[in-house]
């Protein structure tokens, strides 16, 4: 059987914290980012492609192999996500097909009450769900103008919506 493969880890950084930016340098990130290190059925050197876009079923209708549908859940995408995980030291990754896909999976898991704040210009498709997501489950929504260097808009909309300010 296939052994599992082990996520790749990130040395830790001088005086403790997260890994930044100025830690990596062009070989370390290609160490980095060697993601799955290849398939280890077949000793490839770079991880495997898997184009399946449905899995078998047992006769319960149960999926044996823990995969039903490639969109979500195809393992193509598993070690450049075990790679991200570990680069921005978080527990998992995940990929998406587009940035509109990513920024609506954030913004589905916010609820009545929840605060979001947005640049004032972004796509305007997004942008346009955005707004009529939050308006339908009741996520108040500030738009920032995010041009140039001046941070305080952004300071003044963070402030506004941290709890101790009643933002949530």
């Amino acid at each position: 059987s296939a052994m599992a493969q082990t996520p790749p880890t990130v040395p830790a950084r001088k005086g403790g914290g997260r890994p930044s930016w100025g830690d990596v340098s062009p070989e370390t990130a290609t160490a980095q980012m060697r993601a799955g290190d290849g398939e280890a059925l077949y000793d490839s050197i770079t991880p495997a492609v898997f184009p399946s876009t449905t899995y078998a079923r047992s006769p319960d209708l149960s999926y044996p192999k823990g995969k039903c549908y490639s969109r979500d859940d195809n393992p193509t995408m598993e070690p450049a996500e075990q790679a991200l995980a570990a680069l921005e030291g978080g527990a998992e990754a995940l990929l998406f097909a587009s940035g509109s896909a990513a920024a609506v999976a954030a913004f589905q898991t916010l609820g009545p009450g929840d605060c979001a704040i947005i640049p004032a210009v972004m796509y305007w498709g997004l942008r346009h769900w955005v707004k009529s997501h939050c308006e339908h489950f009741g996520v108040r929504l500030t738009a920032v103008p995010m041009e140039g260097r001046d941070t305080g808009p952004l300071e003044a909309a963070l402030a506004a919506a941290a709890p101790s300010a009643g933002g949530g």
